[in-house]
């Protein structure tokens, strides 16, 4: 299964704009022809159009491949020919490539861009605004998920998929210890406590000092908004009651030996989650392909359940990745683009294989887990579980045109924790600081 690297760059040659030069792109009336609706031919010539479409989306033994999918499009759509390209090299070494393309003038119509580098991207006048042409889509997505590719009223993509949070747990373990499921942080601490007591060699969970977004969408569950627009200005809440709440928690689980100290992506994670000293992880959907292939000799004994909620009469979740396909700059055809968008994301049977989950709402009868998935977690219809923290999503929720900064520096202070770094509410300040000074340096308006 793929693995995105999770390493964040600071955002480097950030434009100057307002949070009113967010709509700055102007859109293009939508073209209109026979079959896909808002889409035409080359100039009404009869020649099929072209949309190039980047991505990073992985191939699964047994799965359909992009490309397989893009060839059934263009064999339905002889006017709207799409060629696909996968990004090679870590997550973060594509937005540069995508920078390049635009200032070059030869980019795709499409590009995956993961949801915390949106505002990025727009902030550098590298998207277009396709509020029209994308309208007639925005039922069929999730209203959080629409809201990752919409700024001030301007939108500027589709909704791919979602990271929402939820806890992974080895359920052989928990009855072993004699551990109900926490639904609350409180009842969390108190099975961490339990954990260390019947098995000295195990923790609850890793404290994941690798995976700043993972810290943030933890925030975001407890109602922090890091980041708002309000009227011609971004407002930094990064150092909020919510955000200290939560960085206070885990810094009392840390100094408590109730978590160990151990990166996600570090061998010594999966071999935890293989072992049983690793007795639970709280992450993303995406996470359930990846503990499978890491923790294979514990086929049958994993369950998922709801994020533990700090008010268990509101429960709220954070996201931990996502993207949207967004449309670049100079695309020629952004209704033929957004026609093929839409048709590849709501496209979720062959989606989810490939360990996306959807960001359109769930069927009536809800999303069918894979097989291989279902076996793995003990029968249980995990995806059933990953609608219901979509569902519950901290909506009012927003990344910034410097997240990568903010980011960077959270995660560069969560990696000297074990070596006597600073506590985690000192890093919470310092990121608000960070932030506020990355905006004002980009000649952003900002409030605190």
């Amino acid at each position: 299964m793929f693995k995105s690297s999770r390493k964040w760059a600071a955002v480097a040659g950030v434009a100057t704009v307002s949070a009113l030069a967010l709509t700055a792109c102007a859109a293009q009336t939508p073209s209109t022809g026979e079959g896909t609706p808002g889409a035409s031919t080359d100039a009404g010539s009869g020649t099929p159009v072209t949309i190039e479409y980047w991505h990073r989306l992985p191939s699964v033994e047994g799965a359909k491949t992009v490309d397989d999918m893009v060839a059934e499009w263009n064999k339905e759509n002889p006017n709207i020919q799409v060629k696909a390209t996968a990004l090679t090299g870590s997550a973060g070494e594509s937005y540069p490539k995508i920078s390049a393309a635009v200032e070059a003038g030869n980019a795709p119509c499409l590009a995956q861009i993961g949801v915390d580098r949106v505002p990025d991207l727009l902030s550098t006048g590298q998207l277009l605004d396709v509020t029209e042409q994308a309208a007639q889509y925005k039922d069929n997505y999730l209203e959080y998920a629409w809201g990752r590719t919409t700024f001030a009223g301007a939108t500027y993509g589709l909704p791919q998929d979602t990271g929402p949070l939820v806890m992974y747990y080895r359920t052989d373990l928990f009855k072993e210890y004699g551990i109900d499921v926490p639904t609350t942080w409180d009842e969390y601490k108190e099975a961490a406590k339990t954990v260390r007591e019947k098995n000295p060699d195990a923790y609850i969970q890793a404290f994941l000092p690798d995976e700043a977004m993972w810290m943030m969408a933890l925030s975001q569950a407890a109602g922090s908004t890091f980041w708002n627009i309000e009227s011609d200005a971004w407002k930094v809440a990064i150092d909020s009651p919510e955000s200290q709440k939560v960085a206070s928690y885990w810094q009392d689980l840390i100094d408590t030996d109730l978590v160990t100290n151990i990166p996600r992506w570090d061998p010594n994670f999966d071999k935890g989650l293989n072992e049983g000293t690793l007795v639970a992880t709280i992450g993303a959907s995406w996470e359930a392909p990846l503990i499978a292939g890491s923790a294979p000799e514990t086929k049958g004994n994993w369950g998922v359940a709801q994020l533990p909620a700090w008010d268990a009469a509101n429960p709220m979740v954070g996201e931990d990745g996502g993207s949207v396909v967004g449309v670049l700059k100079g695309c020629e055809f952004p209704a033929e683009a957004l026609a093929f968008t839409d048709w590849l994301n709501t496209n979720t049977a062959d989606l989810m294989p490939l360990g996306l989950f959807p960001a359109t709402p769930a069927p009536a009868d809800g999303f069918a887990t894979p097989e291989g998935l279902k076996e793995f977690f003990g029968g249980q219809d995990i995806y059933a579980e990953f609608s219901t923290a979509n569902n519950n999503v901290n909506v009012n929720w927003s990344f910034s045109p410097t997240t990568g900064v903010t980011l960077t520096g959270l995660q560069d202070g969560m990696g000297k924790l074990a070596q006597n770094g600073a506590p985690l509410p000192e890093l919470f300040k310092a990121a608000q600081q960070a932030s506020v000074d990355s905006l004002k340096a980009a000649g952003i308006n900002v409030t605190e």
